[in-house]
Order: C-alpha cells, then sequence, then structure tokens
C-alpha cells in the first residue's frame, strides 16, 4: 500500500497511470478496512429513545392494573368487587299541630222500643242546641249537651246531630269532614248509636257520648281535604252504679 502511494505521488507519472494508481488505492483501501456496526448503547439517540419508551410503557401499566385494585388501606381488591355508598342527610317530617277539635252539635234524639206490636216511637230530647265544644279541651264527665224528663221504659237508639267540625291546624282553622270509626254511624250528619238503655221513673240514667282521639292520628289529609276520624263509643250510667 505505501509502494502504490508513493507512485501515486511521483509527478514523473503519466495522468493515466495516476488514475489507475488512485483507483487500484481506492479498492485496496475497501478490501481491507470494513467498519464494524455500533452498538446502540454507543448511540445516545437510541438507547435514550428506548429508556423513554420503556418508561412510558411501566408508567401505563401501573395506572390502568395496578391502581384501581388498590384501595386508600392499600389493600388489594378484585375488580368487579366494589359497589356504591351515598350519605345523605334531611330534616324530619313536620307533623300538623292540632290545637282545637271544635264539634258543633245540633240536636239529639232518641228512640223508644214500642209495646207489643207497635214499633215504638222517636223522640226529641233537644233541639237547635248550636252548642260547639273543643274536644282536647275535655275532661271527666265533659260537657252537658241536653237534658230533658222523658217516658220510661226501654230505649233502642240515641242520634246527635253535628252541624259542623273545624280543626286548628299549625294555628290556622279548617272546616273538615267527620268520619267516624268503632260503633258509631253517620248517616245524614248525625252521629247514630245503635245502643239500647233503660230509663226508669224517677230516676236519672247518664249517656256519655266518649270521642276516643289522639290530635296526631285522628285528623288527617287524604283526597286533597281534611278529616276528623275519631273512635267513638257509648258509655251508659244508673242511678245505683
Amino acid at each position: 500500500m505505501k509502494i502504490l502511494k508513493d507512485v501515486y505521488r511521483n509527478e514523473e507519472a503519466s495522468p493515466g497511470f495516476k488514475a489507475e494508481l488512485r483507483h487500484r488505492l481506492d479498492a485496496e483501501s475497501g478490501s481491507t478496512i470494513s467498519a464494524a456496526p455500533r452498538p446502540f448503547w454507543r448511540g445516545p439517540s437510541l438507547w435514550i429513545a428506548s429508556a423513554a419508551g420503556a418508561a412510558v410503557a411501566l408508567a401505563l401499566v401501573i395506572a390502568f392494573v395496578i391502581v384501581p385494585a388498590v384501595t386508600r388501606d392499600n389493600a388489594v381488591i378484585p375488580d368487579g368487587s366494589l359497589g356504591m355508598l351515598e350519605v345523605r342527610i334531611t330534616d324530619a317530617k313536620n307533623e300538623p299541630v292540632v290545637s282545637a277539635i271544635n264539634v258543633t252539635f245540633d240536636n239529639i234524639t232518641v228512640h223508644r222500643a214500642g209495646d207489643g206490636d207497635s214499633d215504638g216511637e222517636w223522640m226529641l230530647l233537644a233541639e237547635n242546641l248550636n252548642k260547639t265544644v273543643d274536644l282536647l279541651q275535655l275532661s271527666g264527665v265533659g260537657n252537658l249537651l241536653g237534658e230533658d224528663e222523658i217516658r220510661a221504659g226501654h230505649y233502642t237508639q240515641i242520634r246527635v246531630g253535628v252541624a259542623k267540625v273545624e280543626v286548628v291546624i299549625d294555628s290556622v282553622l279548617e272546616e273538615v269532614d267527620l268520619e267516624l270509626a268503632g260503633d258509631a254511624k253517620m248517616p245524614s250528619g248525625e252521629i247514630k248509636f245503635v245502643t239500647p238503655f233503660e230509663i226508669e221513673a224517677g230516676e236519672t240514667t247518664v249517656i256519655i257520648i266518649d270521642f276516643d282521639i289522639s290530635a296526631d292520628k285522628s285528623v288527617v289529609f287524604a283526597g286533597g281535604k281534611w278529616l276528623f276520624r275519631p273512635t267513638i263509643k257509648l258509655d251508659v250510667t244508673y242511678p245505683d252504679e
């Protein structure tokens, strides 16, 4: 190789000879010198890109696989075994405050049984009473609705007419419908009791109409209106009791 180079530098050589020598030098250099491939770590741009790709892949695995399976207590929970818990708050339902139940009574009639084949007769004990009683204020034997002297004998029924019922609900006066429970019936605005009792000559028989009520349960709102639903029973007391 050195001899060829020396010859090539000889100024006396012809141009053709020099060209031939140069061609041979180039051929000789290519056959004896071969560049070995450089490993990837010798090229910074290659290994930096590879490392960055591996880091991104690892971050994705942590985000989508490992993290969802870890709770706040670092306990691993299998996928598909989680449920939702909701905690809510509200206020208690306000029940209506009933401060008065005013019933206005109109009349009292009683039915005396007949003698023999007679069907008996209805007798008016009191009429045009127009007496209003607040049931929440009653105690003991209560208020006297009406009294009169009537024929002694056996009686089968008593009816008390009711003109209206008004209830004070949350400080507002409301007229309500009366619906009875228990033994009492309510035909044509009357409280009807089919309960036998006796009237003895010269003696006093006392009949007590007992309204068994609970203000928060007897006064209800149904069907778009207020209703008064008491349970009423009849107590009969004789002189010797």
